[in-house]
């Protein structure tokens, strides 16, 4: 049994990507048992040592990692930092980890050899098949939606999709650990090369991926512009809506509605688009930074022929690992915003069938709205089912009192500004803590808060996506904020998910306080070459409204140049 640290600095980053509001409790009871079991039978089919401690709770409402637990299972593989996770998904650390030569043992032989199998099953045309696969596999499931189906069948219908999801979801960790890994590899072969320190070069040159599920989603939004006007717009509005329509801003949450549901953030992402944007088609803007991107790797390969001597002529087998770990970069980078647009599918079609099992809960009699179905556990839910299907006089009896409670913490929750870390206990005794005495009295250290300076200053973070732009800074709370985003000005936000990512056909830069080199919002950036600093820890607070703001997507770093308060 390994063990992580008793006092954990559980830490917000990443997660708020995906959930940046607190959890609802049937989005937090039914997700994170799938999450455990396909976490659990990873490491026992890789044969890993199971580690002591959680990973994941709920801190006020919110969900938190637990990096020590990270860090301790990356422990267990040859030759490999524990830091990884640090710089690649939670924006910490440093920018750059080395590889170490292992000690070889028995254990460390066999994960290796266990790694070596997943990485030569796992290529990108496997990945691609898999994605063909899943893609069926939802098509066939949505093909009858839940209307009319009794109550065990809702619950079926559910039992069915979710191992889909499943399936879907550790192709998305596949994906990422692939493309987390030829990202690093390929940045340090080329410090090892004696190329690029300074010019952020891994994401210059993985810019040159395919498009990603995301960028679709966005080049098919600019194509509602080039639409006439009236009934021709609507038309490629609904087509817009039958391929993309299960996304939302807030893509883990099962209560939130989806764009097919409430397409106002559609439109006013059209609208936006429409007022600010550019001369430049999204798909024909990815083309030309893959082609620089291309060009450079191209130059890159020639000066390390250069560097390497006569040998290196001869024998070209620095150029030729550099080629194969650019390639590898370049493919594997797409597939975690892929595969996590698949599960997002998945999970529209569970909250269409809870939707449904809140209609008839509301029509019993057991709560007050549909919408209070989210704020059941997974259990109450499926107890619930049980009620109605056997008749009984009262369904769900005291339901209606619980949802009044958690409702009201909820709202009590929305309205706290969450720390970026914070210190608690790494072993808590359930998983779902909305309750938590302590945390409910605000015991728990956390950081304190930067505070608003504004003006000037330096504020260090992570190269997400590469080059530099000075422009007027917008400091932005939430996606449905960005109507006051003009042409080139510099987003900053404190969490940047794929939601955002519209904006980015606007934006001229991008800076967040949470994310890493592998958040969605960084993979969207590199594509469309729009320089990016995540990890930017305070500068939502650092930065005000309409400060001139230069963003050094090479080096992560962001520099207040002007206030805009003189």
């Amino acid at each position: 049994m390994v063990n992580a640290n008793d006092a954990v600095g559980w830490t917000a980053a990443n997660t708020q990507e995906a959930l940046s509001d607190p959890v609802t409790p049937l989005t937090w009871t039914f997700l994170v048992p799938f999450i455990e079991r396909g976490r659990r039978e990873l490491f026992t089919a890789a044969g890993f040592d199971e580690i002591d401690g959680a990973y994941l709770r709920l801190i006020a409402g919110r969900a938190y990692f637990n990096p020590d637990y990270f860090r301790s299972f990356l422990a267990q593989l040859p030759g490999v930092p524990t830091d990884i996770f640090d710089a690649l998904i939670f924006g910490e650390g440093r920018p750059e980890v080395d590889f170490l030569l292992p000690e070889w043992t028995p254990r460390t032989l066999r994960a290796a050899l266990l790694l070596a199998a997943a990485r030569l099953g796992a290529d990108p045309d496997a990945l691609a098949r898999s994605a063909a696969r899943a893609d069926e596999a939802m098509r066939r499931l949505g093909r009858h939606g839940p209307r009319g189906l009794s109550g065990p069948a809702l619950l079926a219908r559910v039992d069915a999709i979710m191992p889909e999801v499943e399936r879907v979801l550790r192709l998305h960790v596949l994906a990422t650990a692939l493309a987390g890994a030829s990202y690093l590899l390929l940045d340090i072969a080329l410090r090892a090369f004696g190329v690029g320190h300074a010019r952020n070069l891994p994401a210059r040159i993985v810019a040159g991926a395919r498009p990603s599920a995301q960028s679709l989603c966005n080049a098919r939004l600019w194509e509602i512009l080039d639409s006439p006007p009236g009934a021709g717009r609507e038309e490629a509005l609904d087509r817009f809506l039958e391929r993309f329509g299960h996304r939302s801003e807030k893509e883990a949450e099962l209560a939130a509605p989806r764009w097919s549901e409430d397409p106002t953030f559609v439109r006013r992402m059209v609208e936006e688009a429409s007022a600010a944007r550019r001369s430049v088609h999204p798909l024909r803007r990815e083309r030309k930074v893959r082609h620089r991107a291309r060009a450079l790797e191209r130059a890159v390969g020639r000066e390390i022929a250069r560097r390497g001597g006569p040998l290196e002529r001869l024998v070209p087998a620095r150029r030729f690992l550099y080629r194969w770990l650019a390639r590898e970069a370049r493919a594997y980078a797409p597939y975690r915003e892929d595969m996590k647009f698949r599960a997002l599918r998945g999970l529209a079609m569970v909250r269409e069938t809870f939707l449904v099992l809140g209609e008839r809960l509301t029509v019993a009699g057991a709560i007050g709205a549909p919408e209070d179905v989210f704020f059941l556990e997974a259990a109450e839910a499926r107890a619930a089912v049980a009620d109605l299907d056997r008749r009984r006089g009262e369904v769900g009896a005291g339901l209606a009192d619980r949802i009044i409670d958690r409702r009201a913490r909820h709202e009590a929750f929305c309205r706290v500004e969450p720390p970026r870390r914070v210190v608690a206990g790494g072993t808590p005794e359930t998983l779902y803590l909305w309750d938590d005495a302590r945390v409910s009295a605000g015991v728990l250290g956390s950081e304190a808060p930067a505070p608003s300076v504004g003006g000037g200053g330096t504020i260090e973070g992570v190269a997400a996506s590469a080059g530099v732009v000075r422009a007027r800074a917008r400091v932005l709370s939430s996606p449905d904020d960005g109507t006051r985003l003009l042409q080139g000005e510099i987003v900053v936000a404190r969490a940047l998910n794929a939601g955002w990512t519209p904006l980015f056909l606007a934006a001229g830069g991008a800076v967040s306080d949470l994310g890493g080199v592998l958040s969605h919002a960084a993979i969207v950036a590199r594509e469309l070459g729009v320089p990016l600093v995540t990890a930017a820890r305070d500068a939502t607070r650092r930065i005000r409204d309409g400060d001139l703001v230069e963003v050094d997507g090479d080096r992560g770093v962001v520099r207040v140049i002007e206030s805009a308060r003189g």
